[in-house]
């Protein structure tokens, strides 16, 4: 599936079709709230579910990349731009097996498949 060439609202239209379990994607308005669930961690509570990062151009980000790219993400917020770093949401990889981290090319553990 190509996540390159969605854009938020239709990304967001495939993940609520494609959702699996209990845990809903969290739509962030504002730095706080992406500092907090950086803070609670890269997987899910209740079920230990891995998480990973969307931006509002539809890449994937893992945690390690969202922490280590900070200042781009609030810079983007702050200037109230979108260079590819405005973080819109965290959503549990359900059964993407080849899911990897559009910046860092790191694979996004999947909660089903190996």
């Amino acid at each position: 599936m190509a996540r390159e060439c969605l854009n938020a609202s239709a990304l967001l239209r495939e993940l609520s079709q494609t959702k699996k379990g209990t845990f809903e994607m969290v739509i962030y308005k504002n730095l706080l709230d992406i500092k907090r669930q950086l803070r609670a961690g890269a997987y899910a509570w209740p079920g230990g579910y891995p998480l990973y990062f969307i931006t509002q151009d539809g890449a994937a980000l893992s945690f390690e990349t969202v922490r280590e790219e900070w200042a781009l993400i609030v810079g983007d917020y702050l200037q109230k731009t979108n260079t590819g770093w405005r973080v819109i949401g965290c959503e549990v990889n359900w059964e993407h097996p080849s899911l990897y981290c559009d910046h860092s090319n790191e694979k996004i553990q999947s909660a089903y498949c190996g």
